[in-house]
């Protein structure tokens, strides 16, 4: 099935990253490649736009008065919205399903919507399905039976050519490193060649308030009008890369009566977790729920922009962001959950903050990061950004006053909140929803997607949901003393920042000496 690389579980590919960052550094740089594609594979393109179904209809409503350089867009901030809009246009496909994604979790979520893009399949529907590979392992013979179907095809990014054991990948992943540490990183959905969804979201309970580890805030945004097709040919570009290996050769037993039993597995899974008893994901018309979203779209000159997937030079999502950050505008507010600013990012800042733009910046505290290494490196800037003038703000791991459905449902607690959150408003004109994190990896080596948006009303809207999270019920605002920083909420000050435990504070200890900047 489909999975992270340690297990289902959130929170566990930390130690992952840990462990192949350990062996990246002692051993950089030495040997060849991964996996080769054939030479003679065919390339693949999309499907023209479907004339007709749900998703056809609710696309033509969406842009009814547009202009044909305009889209229609639909802000998902609430997670258990996020969730039935993907039910919703798997189930109501009649052309085609394109899906693009860093992580497929083989959890509930990830095995419940794996199951609807086969019934999607059965339905007549051509499917394909391309997953970056660092979190997909021990898993070669489902893929390989998935492609089975004659209307589903996988395709696994950038894969690793050890295959056999965690162990072999980790030493393989270190030998080869320069070709395998370039992850895809975009996280996109196309239905029908007529409305996609495209955000901070992966594929798992976590970013659907489902886990009772811990859920994620964050942010999608469905997209309707002019740039569908720049985003189907985005799809296209990275499936037939030399970086996207079939499925198919992943393992030699991938065969259709195997194919059918892994079915009814994903089948018995889905019907024997407690989930099945809280989340209505049963199969319907979809129909009522189009219509009452159409009410929500709105009109947007949008641009998507998405990095090469084999080219590292070709960085368009941060040359975007470079752009977005030099308009004029008198405030600025950019959340990402993992802040490991370059120089460019630091001096970008500071220009905003000299022209006397209000930047205020929010990030998760070490209580609600879900990767304490990341924390820890990025606490190195703290005093660097506040001393260029930026307001920093830090994530509660149980924030207050905020609405269920948004993380979660009053029927499912995690032990705490993480926020995966990648978005940026300027002015009352401007904003960015993506995939890019501000650290290194993010800006040097994976390739990322999102889109650049000019529109008053999707800039209020977004507004909306960020100046909560901003709040004293919802963030720590952090500032500089002469005697240290201090926490500032709703429930006080502190000189201590604020954590889930006393063996966190003692991992964020160890972290902090670690020469890890480069490869987060």
């Amino acid at each position: 099935m489909i999975a992270p690389a340690i297990s289902g579980k959130p929170g566990r590919p930390n130690f992952m990253r840990l462990f192949l960052l350990f062996a990246t550094i002692s051993v950089v740089g030495i040997g060849c490649a991964g996996m080769d594609v054939p030479a003679d594979r065919p390339h693949q393109f999309s499907l023209p736009a479907a004339e007709s179904g749900l998703v056809y209809e609710f696309a033509q409503g969406a842009t009814a008065g547009l202009e044909p350089n305009e889209s229609g867009l639909l802000l998902l901030s609430r997670n258990d919205d996020a969730f039935a809009w993907r039910l919703a246009l798997i189930d109501s496909a009649v052309d085609a399903i394109d899906a693009q994604y860093f992580i497929w979790d083989s959890d509930f979520a990830g095995l419940l919507l794996l199951g609807r893009l086969i019934d999607a399949a059965d339905r007549g529907v051509r499917v394909r399905l391309l997953v970056d590979d660092v979190f997909l392992t021990h898993s070669d013979r489902e893929v390989s039976a998935l492609t089975s179907h004659p209307n589903l095809d996988v395709r696994v990014f950038n894969p690793n050519s050890a295959r056999r054991t965690q162990t072999a990948r980790v030493v393989n992943f270190a030998f080869n490193l320069q070709k395998l540490n370039r992850r895809m990183h975009n996280k996109l959905l196309v239905v029908d060649g007529q409305v996609a969804i495209l955000g901070g979201r992966n594929i798992g309970n976590a970013y659907f308030g489902l886990s009772s580890s811990y859920n994620f805030r964050d942010l999608d945004t469905l997209v309707t009008g002019s740039e569908l097709p720049t985003m189907l040919a985005s799809f296209d570009e990275y499936w037939n890369s030399p970086y996207s290996f079939s499925g198919e050769p992943l393992h030699a037993r991938g065969d259709w009566e195997y194919f059918l039993e892994f079915r009814e597995r994903i089948t018995r899974s889905v019907n024997a977790d407690a989930l099945s008893k809280v989340v209505d994901a049963s199969p319907r018309d979809w129909g009522s729920f189009f219509d009452q979203g159409l009410e929500e779209v709105l009109p947007a000159r949008a641009r998507y922009i998405y990095d090469h997937p084999t080219e590292r030079a070709d960085r368009r999502v941060g040359g975007a962001l470079s752009e977005f950050l030099s308009q004029e505008q008198d405030d600025v507010i950019v959340v990402t959950p993992y802040l490991i600013p370059d120089d460019d990012v630091l001096d970008g800042l500071k220009v905003l903050v000299d022209r006397g733009t209000q930047v205020r910046v929010l990030v998760p505290s070490m209580a609600s990061n879900n990767h304490t290494i990341a924390h820890s490196q990025y606490r190195k800037y703290r005093a660097r950004l506040l001393r260029k003038g930026v307001e920093l703000y830090e994530y509660r791991h149980q924030p207050q006053g905020v609405a269920p459905g948004y993380i979660e449902s009053d029927l499912m607690r995690a032990r705490f909140v993480s926020m995966h959150m990648k978005a940026m408003v300027g002015g009352d004109n401007y904003a960015f929803v993506g995939s890019l994190n501000l650290d290194s990896r993010a800006l040097r080596l994976d390739t990322e997607s999102g889109l650049i948006i000019e529109s008053a009303e999707y800039a209020q809207r977004l507004r909306q949901i960020l100046e909560p999270m901003l709040s004293p019920q919802q963030a720590w605002l952090v500032e500089n003393s002469r005697l240290g920083y201090v926490w500032t909420s709703e429930i006080g000050s502190s000189r201590r920042q604020p954590a889930r435990s006393w063996f966190q504070r003692l991992a964020d200890a160890v972290y902090w000496f670690l020469p890890l900047r480069d490869h987060l």
